[in-house]
C-alpha cells in the first residue's frame, strides 16, 4: 500500500521549485526515515505539526494515507500514487481516489503532473466536492440535527 520506495530518495529533485514537507507512517523503516530527515530543504513533519501544515499546503502527494481525508474536507488538490491491490486496502479505494485528483505511477510522472496541476484550473473540484459531501455530509450541522432529535423527545 505504500509508494514511499518510488520517491523518498528523490525528494531533492523537488526542493528547487517547491516547499517540501513530508509525513511518514510511524512504522516506516529507519533507512527511509533517516534519508528523508537528512534531505536538505525537506521538512519532516511530526504529528503536532500536521494541522497547521495542512492549512498551508497547496497540495498533498500521497499513496493511501488517511491524510487524504483532510485534503478532501478542505477541498485541496491531491495527487496519489497508484499502489495496486493490497490485503488491507478496500477494493473501492482506487475508484474514490480517481475522483480526488491526479493519479501517478512513478516519480517522473509526479514531477510532470505537479508542474501543470499547481498552475492550472483544477478539473477535480466538482468530483472532490461531491465526495466531500458524501464523506462529511453533516459538517456544521451536527449540533442542529442533535438539537432537533432532543427536542423531538420532549
Amino acid at each position: 500500500m505504500s509508494a514511499v520506495g518510488r520517491w523518498y530518495r528523490r525528494l531533492k529533485e523537488l526542493t528547487a521549485d517547491y516547499e517540501v514537507c513530508v509525513t511518514l507512517h510511524p512504522w516506516m523503516s529507519r533507512d527511509v526515515f533517516l534519508t528523508v530527515k537528512n534531505t536538505p530543504d525537506v521538512f519532516l513533519a511530526g504529528t503536532d505539526d500536521l494541522l497547521p501544515l495542512i492549512m498551508l499546503a497547496d497540495c498533498t502527494i500521497s499513496d493511501t494515507s488517511s491524510i487524504i481525508g483532510e485534503f478532501i474536507a478542505l477541498d485541496k488538490r491531491i495527487i496519489t500514487f497508484r499502489t495496486g491491490r493490497a490485503e488491507r486496502k478496500p477494493d473501492t479505494l482506487d475508484a474514490m481516489l480517481d475522483k480526488t485528483g491526479y493519479r501517478v505511477e512513478s516519480f517522473d510522472d509526479l514531477k510532470q503532473t505537479l508542474k501543470g496541476y499547481l498552475t492550472s484550473e483544477d478539473p477535480y473540484i466538482p468530483s472532490r466536492r461531491a465526495l466531500r459531501e458524501q464523506l462529511f455530509c453533516n459538517l456544521g450541522t451536527a449540533g442542529k440535527w442533535a438539537a432537533g432529535r432532543i427536542n423531538a423527545e420532549f
